[in-house]
């Protein structure tokens, strides 16, 4: 009577063995990987600076200084050729900013001295936008300005604050050339100081064409 129990028994304990689900528990999960440290990309300088010139064709108005180094009262209009150089930066792409050092023609009058005039100012402009490769832009700007007269009596110049107003369009040539057209009036001086040469404020309407080429 035993035999069939032991039967039993012996194919009950060969299927319990024979279960891949019984013969060992489950392998954990594999750990994702350990993140590994990047160091950071070095900044990239000179992408966004600029070296920029212009040349302009300008109509001034400019207190007038006589033979004796004095101011004679008279404020005439003259043309004169306008040139600058400066470097900028590009903040972002609609707002940039540089600084400029331009001089004038010397100008000069039968009998008086040859004056000179230049300006060192600090600009910000606003690109409004950019449609077939041309950005319209408006600027503004402030400084000091220069004007100095010579002759055999001697040497004479003074200073006064500056400042100018601009409205172009540049034509985008290429990443690292654009062309840029415009209109310029500057103002030096505010017509009340008491110096000689700016008891007058010189003042300039200048048409301008220039160049800025940016560093890649």
């Amino acid at each position: 009577m035993k035999t069939p129990w032991i039967f039993l028994a012996a194919c009950v304990a060969s299927g319990w063995l024979a279960s891949p689900a019984r013969a060992a528990d489950p392998a954990p999960a594999a750990l994702p990987p350990a993140p590994q440290y990047r160091s950071p990309e070095p900044a990239e300088w000179g992408t966004s600076w600029y070296l920029r010139g212009d040349i302009g064709w300008s109509f001034d108005s400019q207190p007038q200084i006589g033979a004796t180094l004095t101011y004679t009262g008279l404020t005439p209009t003259r043309q004169a050729w306008v040139g600058d150089l400066g470097v900028g930066y590009s903040i972002n792409n609609w707002l940039r900013a540089d600084v400029t050092y331009g001089r004038r023609q010397e100008q000069s009058w039968a009998g008086l001295p040859s004056m000179s005039h230049s300006e060192l100012l600090l600009n910000a402009y606003v690109d409004i936008g950019t449609w077939g490769g041309f950005t319209p832009f408006i600027g503004a700007g402030a400084g000091r300005a220069w004007r100095g007269a010579k002759n055999g009596l001697g040497n004479f110049q003074e200073s006064a604050f500056a400042w100018a107003g601009m409205i172009g369009v540049a034509w985008n040539l290429s990443d690292t050339i654009k062309l840029d057209f415009g209109y310029r009036y500057v103002r030096a001086g505010n017509g009340v100081n008491t110096t000689i040469a700016y008891r007058k404020p010189f003042e300039s309407h200048e048409v301008r064409v220039g160049v800025r080429y940016m560093f890649d």
